[in-house]
């Protein structure tokens, strides 16, 4: 404790002293609960202070301290009461505000710009809202986070280049970049993109029920199912995929199928109304089917082509023409040459006029199969011949085999009873020298050569054995009367004919002509046998003569007559003409006893009996 000592006490006092005279420098007094009611000086400082100058500061204070003046309380960094909206609300503040602290408010208006360096923290359920009406909220519940535009304003969120992506920020799952597209990705890959014309989709779309197109309900396409798609349009399903086949109009409605080529609207032409399809051609006409060929008029084009799946070359076609000249219409079946080649062989041609098979004249056989014949008919392209019942043979155009216990080739008349016959022409096929003909009215089988100057020959062994004239002699060669003999200027010739002189009258006369030789005189029978009668059965008569007549070079002068047997008065006159170095002609002339005479000439000659001949 401090003290000073005070005159007249020897103690220290305890009472608060007074202190009415000054002390010595070297006394002290304890000042505590001291009062003093002079003034105190010092020369010195008060504690380490100088009284004399804090004194003289202490005088501006009053003036200085003017909490009145707005001037003196901005200088000081303080507030006026007039500058508070409540000054109770600032009395009333039980918590620090300074930048360190971390204040609680209930409500706060901010009309300016607020920096939040360390972020601005709110609680579950505690919104930032936005606009007059709160319309814009951003809060966070215990389970999820909100941005929500509540009003009737519209939400946009902008940016050149945009990215929704997780919360590590290194994953993507919207990206938009401007004038370049959106992109959504799954798992950070890229699944849908937006292009100028459209979006490009990576992988699967999954399409629960139908695509419906904007402002047309009734368009759609739909999953009706399982393994089903349905292509509708105005409400009618046009296309539907199953899962074994496909339909088009399924409804069945008069709808038109339609597949364009590059230069063909119409390739492939279903008709809805006419229940008929066109290739190549849009109208279709009776056909169910009908194909249209890039052929001009009359021109063959292909229509129709069957590929070779290794080789695009090799394809067999069905080529068409058509014309408003009917005859120049028709179709043509083509064979790929094979190999490899683009060629093709014309097998068969169909017209109005003609079915040609092997138009190409190629090495193609014709071959129709009946029930047990391989080779019912036979067109052989390589011998040029034709078989029917058997395959063709060189040794005939024809090649005829019958079946068993038939003939092999059958002939039939006319319905209506008339002539079946076979005919015979000329090697040009433009002359008819003869033909075979049954006739079913009187049962009978008739050769005619139809001809005039030609002859009807029969052969055996390849040899000519009998031949009927032109002129009605029937000569026979080789031995049919008896033996004969060999011409050796020209084997080939007849020895034997007979000829018939008929004539309405008395008399009656024909010629044989005879073939002779120029270095050899050769014999010649000739057996004239004759009957007569005038039309009442009188004045018969009949006769038998003998013509020895020698021939030699076209010369028959040698003529002997001689009569085996006659009744009535029958005569004979026979007289030789000779023709040239090799004919000699032999007239006769036969005088019955009758008005009506019939005669015969049967010749035997050494030489050719080449015709015979009534003259009268």
């Amino acid at each position: 404790m401090s003290y000073f000592t005070i005159a007249g006490c020897v103690e220290p006092c305890l009472a608060k002293p007074i202190i009415s005279s000054s002390l010595a420098n070297t006394d002290k007094a304890e000042l505590s609960g001291a009062a003093f009611t002079g003034a105190i000086t010092t020369n010195s400082t008060v504690d380490g202070r100088d009284v004399a100058t804090d004194g003289t500061k202490l005088d501006t204070v009053e003036t200085n301290a003017d909490v009145t003046d707005a001037t003196n309380v901005t200088a000081a960094g303080a507030l006026m009461d007039s500058e508070l909206t409540s000054i109770a609300s600032v009395k009333a503040l039980d918590q620090g505000v300074a930048t360190t602290d971390s204040p609680t408010f209930a409500a706060a208006t901010v009309t300016g710009e607020i920096i939040a360096n360390g972020g601005i923290a709110l609680g579950d359920n505690d919104k930032a809202t936005f606009g007059a009406g709160d319309d814009l909220q951003i809060y966070h519940n215990a389970n999820t986070s909100f941005i929500t535009e509540s009003g009737s304003s519209n939400f946009k969120i902008g940016g050149e280049n945009l990215y929704l992506q997780n919360t590590a920020h290194n994953e993507n799952y919207l990206a938009a970049i401007a004038n370049e597209g959106v992109t959504l990705y799954y798992n950070n890959l890229a699944k849908i993109a937006t292009t100028a014309t459209g979006i490009d989709v990576t992988g699967t779309v999954t399409i629960p029920d139908k695509i419906i197109h904007a402002g047309d309900t009734n368009t759609f396409l739909s999953f009706n199912a399982a393994d089903q798609i349905q292509l509708a349009t105005g409400g009618v399903e046009r296309v539907a995929f199953y899962n074994t086949e496909t339909h088009f109009n399924d409804s069945g409605a008069d709808v038109n199928f339609i597949v364009e080529s590059d230069g063909n609207a119409n390739m492939l032409f279903v008709d809805g109304g006419n229940n008929a399809v066109g290739v190549g051609c849009s109208t279709v006409g009776n056909s169910t089917l009908e194909v249209r060929s890039t052929g001009v008029d009359g021109t063959y084009a292909n229509a129709i082509g069957f590929q070779y799946s290794g080789n695009s070359n090799e394809a067999n076609t069905i080529s068409t023409a058509v014309s408003s000249n009917a005859t120049l219409s028709g179709f043509k079946f083509n064979v790929s040459d094979g190999g490899g080649s683009a060629g093709k062989t014309n097998v068969l041609k169909l017209t109005r006029a003609e079915a040609v098979f092997n138009e190409d004249s190629n090495d193609y056989d014709f071959r129709v199969e009946s029930n047990d014949n391989a080779n019912m008919l036979q067109v052989d392209g390589a011998l040029n011949a034709v078989g029917i019942g058997r395959a063709a043979a060189n040794t005939a155009t024809l090649n005829i085999q019958a079946n068993s216990g038939a003939g092999a080739l059958g002939i039939v008349g006319r319905a209506n009873g008339g002539i079946g016959g076979i005919s015979f022409y000329d090697d040009n096929g433009s002359t008819a020298v003869g033909y075979i003909q049954g006739r079913a009215d009187d049962t009978q089988l008739r050769m005619w050569g139809s001809q005039s100057g030609g002859n009807l020959s029969f052969a055996q062994n390849n040899t000519e054995r009998l031949r009927i004239t032109n002129y009605g002699g029937v000569h026979s060669r080789n031995g049919h009367l008896g033996t004969s003999y060999t011409y050796a200027d020209s084997p080939d010739r007849s020895f034997w004919t007979v000829s018939t002189f008929n004539d309405n009258a008395r008399v009656t006369s024909g010629t044989v002509s005879i073939y002779s030789s120029n270095t050899e005189w050769q014999p010649n029978l000739i057996k004239v046998t004759a009957a007569s009668v005038d039309t009442d059965l009188t004045d018969t008569g009949s006769a038998v003569f003998w013509i020895r007549v020698n021939t030699f070079n076209g010369n028959g002068s040698q003529i002997a007559t001689v009569e085996s047997w006659t009744s009535g008065n029958m005569a004979i006159s026979v007289t030789a003409t000779n023709i040239n170095v090799h004919h000699c002609r032999v007239n006769i002339t036969v005088t019955g006893s009758g008005n009506r005479t019939v005669c015969s000439a049967e010749s035997l000659s050494y030489a050719q009996i080449f015709e015979t001949a009534r003259t009268g």
